[in-house]
């Protein structure tokens, strides 16, 4: 279904793009999400501003784990959260910023790989909206790139309640369009939290569908991402990572280059990527062996500065 944009499109980069986008409907149309979700989530928590939509399900699991996956969306997020204490930067209507709760059964050690499994999921469910001559990566561990450009991230964190009962919270950040002052504050985090070589550009949507397709869609877009990762979590709590290192391998960004992996406890690895193993660990051949990575991340080495992108 597609949905009619009453407002003519604008240039995402342009000084006025923020105001635009506010003017075209901020807030989601519930009724819209709801044809599209079906009966996928049994509860659905659409707000207009939090802290963050993975602190709110986490804090309210540790309380009492949900009996059902629940799906709670934020307009804005004040202190929205990245992987390792990374702050995530999104828009009003320009992002879509949500998080999925669900009851899990597996124990902790699982959560680095179902972050994997949920981005490829993800980047598939993306993929299939794009034109042929345009390909979504993930980047180990969680992130998913479109034309090298960041698109979007995921966090994967797990909380127990006081009976033990463990839950599962998938959050999601995307780009829909970005503006100017998004990009200003994503440069801004980044010079303060990342290596200067582990700056990506920021992608969008928008630069390939166009801003009516893309911001006239949010609806769609959210229940066709939540489903991605529903289905990838509940895949993974029966079947495991099974499958995953060719999945991974027919999207892995950066295979078969070098590789810079850090911040995983110990020194900078130099290496060529190589995909995962049936645990989602990267496998980095170095020195002529592989080397199996459980954490940290990982940047493009530039074969003419010697450093990496």
């Amino acid at each position: 279904m597609l949905l009619s944009l009453s407002k003519p499109p604008f240039d995402c980069m342009d000084t006025d793009a923020p105001a635009a986008i506010s003017a075209i409907n901020a807030a989601l149309d519930a009724a819209v999400l709801e044809q599209h979700l079906g009966d996928l989530v049994a509860d659905r928590e659409m707000v207009d501003v939090t802290t963050s939509t993975n602190a709110d399900l986490l804090a309210r699991a540790r309380q009492r784990a949900p009996a059902r996956p629940v799906l709670r969306v934020a307009r804005r997020q004040t202190q929205g959260r990245g992987r390792r204490g990374r702050s995530w930067h999104g828009s009003d209507a320009g992002s879509l910023l949500f998080s999925l709760a669900l009851p899990w059964g597996r124990d902790a050690a699982a959560s680095a790989s179902v972050t994997l499994a949920c981005g490829i999921e993800a980047a598939a469910a993306v993929q299939e909206c794009l034109p042929a001559n345009t390909r979504v990566l993930v980047k180990w561990p969680n992130d998913l790139l479109l034309n090298g450009g960041k698109l979007a991230g995921i966090l994967v964190e797990l909380a127990d309640d006081t009976q033990g009962a463990r839950t599962l919270v998938i959050g999601m950040g995307i780009n829909l369009c970005s503006d100017i002052a998004l990009r200003d504050r994503i440069a801004g985090d980044r010079a303060k939290s990342e290596p200067s070589s582990a700056a990506v550009a920021v992608a969008d949507l928008a630069s390939v569908l166009g801003n009516a397709a893309v911001l006239s869609q949010r609806e769609i877009w959210l229940a066709r991402l939540a489903r991605a990762l529903l289905t990838a979590a509940q895949r993974y709590e029966h079947n495991g990572f099974a499958g995953g290192p060719a999945a991974f391998g027919a999207c892995c960004a950066y295979r078969d280059a070098v590789v810079e992996a850090y911040g995983a406890g110990g020194p900078v690895i130099t290496g060529i990527l190589r995909g995962v193993d049936s645990e989602g660990r990267l496998l980095l051949e170095s020195s002529g062996a592989l080397r199996p990575l459980n954490s940290g991340e990982i940047s493009l080495r530039s074969p003419d500065s010697g450093g990496a992108q």
